[in-house]
Protein backbone atom coordinates (compact mmCIF):
# COMPACT_ATOMS: atom_id res chain seq x y z
CA UNK A 1 0.00 0.00 0.00
CA UNK A 2 0.50 3.67 -0.13
CA UNK A 3 0.50 4.58 3.27
CA UNK A 4 3.17 7.23 5.15
CA UNK A 5 3.53 6.43 9.33
CA UNK A 6 4.72 9.35 10.92
CA UNK A 7 6.24 9.19 14.38
CA UNK A 8 6.97 12.31 16.86
CA UNK A 9 9.04 10.74 19.97
CA UNK A 10 9.34 12.94 22.83
CA UNK A 11 11.06 12.31 26.12
CA UNK A 12 8.35 11.23 27.82
CA UNK A 13 5.79 10.48 24.62
CA UNK A 14 5.35 9.01 21.33
CA UNK A 15 2.81 9.97 18.85
CA UNK A 16 1.95 8.15 15.76
CA UNK A 17 -0.21 8.68 12.36
CA UNK A 18 -0.78 6.83 9.48
CA UNK A 19 -1.86 8.32 6.49
CA UNK A 20 -3.59 6.52 3.59
CA UNK A 21 -2.38 6.85 0.04
CA UNK A 22 -3.69 9.58 -2.47
CA UNK A 23 -2.90 13.26 -2.92
CA UNK A 24 -5.19 13.74 0.08
CA UNK A 25 -2.85 11.64 2.48
CA UNK A 26 -5.98 11.28 4.54
CA UNK A 27 -5.80 10.58 8.70
CA UNK A 28 -6.66 7.04 9.05
CA UNK A 29 -5.26 5.94 12.08
CA UNK A 30 -3.22 7.88 14.69
CA UNK A 31 -2.28 7.69 18.65
CA UNK A 32 -0.24 8.77 21.10
CA UNK A 33 2.01 6.60 24.53
CA UNK A 34 2.35 9.50 27.11
CA UNK A 35 3.29 9.09 30.63
CA UNK A 36 7.12 7.07 29.35
CA UNK A 37 8.99 6.72 32.56
CA UNK A 38 6.41 7.32 34.80
CA UNK A 39 4.49 4.47 37.03
CA UNK A 40 1.25 4.23 34.92
CA UNK A 41 1.47 5.34 31.08
CA UNK A 42 -1.96 5.47 28.50
CA UNK A 43 -2.05 4.63 25.11
CA UNK A 44 -4.41 6.26 23.22
CA UNK A 45 -5.37 5.26 19.48
CA UNK A 46 -7.98 7.25 17.04
CA UNK A 47 -9.17 6.18 13.76
CA UNK A 48 -9.77 10.10 13.29
CA UNK A 49 -8.93 13.10 15.65
CA UNK A 50 -12.50 13.10 17.39
CA UNK A 51 -13.16 9.43 17.52
CA UNK A 52 -10.59 7.38 20.37
CA UNK A 53 -11.65 3.92 19.79
CA UNK A 54 -8.72 2.42 22.10
CA UNK A 55 -7.27 3.49 25.32
CA UNK A 56 -5.31 1.25 27.55
CA UNK A 57 -2.93 2.39 30.65
CA UNK A 58 0.21 0.03 31.60
CA UNK A 59 3.68 0.16 32.82
CA UNK A 60 5.62 1.97 30.31
CA UNK A 61 9.19 1.95 31.85
CA UNK A 62 10.83 3.34 28.59
CA UNK A 63 10.06 3.91 24.58
CA UNK A 64 11.03 0.30 23.92
CA UNK A 65 8.12 -0.85 26.35
CA UNK A 66 5.96 0.74 23.76
CA UNK A 67 7.12 -1.00 20.01
CA UNK A 68 5.03 -4.27 20.76
CA UNK A 69 1.59 -2.30 21.88
CA UNK A 70 2.31 -0.44 18.64
CA UNK A 71 2.85 -3.47 16.76
CA UNK A 72 -0.34 -4.54 17.45
CA UNK A 73 -2.28 -1.18 17.15
CA UNK A 74 -0.34 -1.18 13.60
CA UNK A 75 -1.18 -4.53 12.71
CA UNK A 76 -4.81 -4.29 13.44
CA UNK A 77 -5.29 -1.54 10.31
CA UNK A 78 -4.51 -3.15 7.30
CA UNK A 79 -2.17 -0.17 5.72
CA UNK A 80 -0.59 -0.29 9.07
CA UNK A 81 1.36 -3.78 8.44
CA UNK A 82 3.31 -1.78 5.33
CA UNK A 83 4.08 1.58 5.26
CA UNK A 84 5.67 2.81 1.77
CA UNK A 85 7.72 5.22 3.76
CA UNK A 86 8.06 6.48 7.78
CA UNK A 87 9.01 10.58 8.25
CA UNK A 88 10.21 11.32 11.87
CA UNK A 89 9.98 14.66 14.15
CA UNK A 90 13.34 14.75 15.57
CA UNK A 91 14.41 17.29 18.19
CA UNK A 92 17.89 17.79 17.42
CA UNK A 93 20.18 16.46 14.93
CA UNK A 94 23.65 17.69 16.38
CA UNK A 95 25.61 20.20 14.01
CA UNK A 96 25.85 18.33 10.86
CA UNK A 97 21.19 17.62 10.44
CA UNK A 98 19.41 20.40 9.63
CA UNK A 99 17.63 20.05 6.79
CA UNK A 100 15.02 16.80 6.06
CA UNK A 101 17.18 13.80 5.81
CA UNK A 102 17.06 10.21 4.30
CA UNK A 103 17.99 7.59 7.08
CA UNK A 104 21.39 5.62 6.72
CA UNK A 105 23.72 4.39 9.25
CA UNK A 106 25.66 7.55 8.94
CA UNK A 107 22.85 9.39 10.27
CA UNK A 108 22.26 7.66 13.12
CA UNK A 109 25.66 7.33 13.68
CA UNK A 110 25.31 11.25 13.76
CA UNK A 111 23.00 11.19 16.17
CA UNK A 112 24.11 8.70 18.36
CA UNK A 113 26.86 11.38 18.49
CA UNK A 114 24.73 14.06 19.33
CA UNK A 115 23.15 12.05 22.55
CA UNK A 116 24.43 15.11 24.82
CA UNK A 117 22.62 17.74 23.09
CA UNK A 118 19.25 16.18 23.88
CA UNK A 119 19.69 13.30 26.33
CA UNK A 120 16.06 13.08 26.85
CA UNK A 121 14.91 13.00 23.30
CA UNK A 122 17.73 11.72 20.96
CA UNK A 123 18.30 8.25 22.63
CA UNK A 124 14.11 7.15 22.33
CA UNK A 125 14.42 8.55 18.57
CA UNK A 126 16.99 6.73 17.50
CA UNK A 127 15.87 3.48 19.17
CA UNK A 128 12.68 3.67 16.79
CA UNK A 129 14.60 4.68 13.74
CA UNK A 130 16.67 1.48 14.02
CA UNK A 131 13.08 -0.56 15.42
CA UNK A 132 12.02 0.91 12.13
CA UNK A 133 14.45 0.13 9.98
CA UNK A 134 14.44 -3.55 11.53
CA UNK A 135 10.49 -4.05 11.48
CA UNK A 136 10.07 -2.54 7.63
CA UNK A 137 13.21 -3.38 6.24
CA UNK A 138 14.10 -1.23 2.61
CA UNK A 139 11.35 1.24 3.66
CA UNK A 140 12.37 4.86 3.47
CA UNK A 141 12.56 6.90 6.77
CA UNK A 142 13.46 10.54 6.66
CA UNK A 143 14.42 12.61 9.60
CA UNK A 144 12.91 15.85 9.79
CA UNK A 145 15.03 18.04 12.78
CA UNK A 146 13.24 21.08 14.81
CA UNK A 147 16.97 22.43 14.54
CA UNK A 148 16.54 22.85 10.70
CA UNK A 149 13.07 24.89 11.60
CA UNK A 150 15.12 27.10 14.49
CA UNK A 151 18.53 28.25 12.39
CA UNK A 152 16.68 30.85 10.44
Amino acid sequence: MNSILVFNAGSTSLRFSLFGPGRRRTCLLEGSFSGIGRPLGRLDVRGNPRDVFRRKTFALPDHDSCLPHLVRVLGSHPDGAAPSAIGHRIVHGGSRLSLPTRVDESVLEELRRSFPMAPGHLPGSVALLEWCGSRFPGVPQVACFDTGFHRT
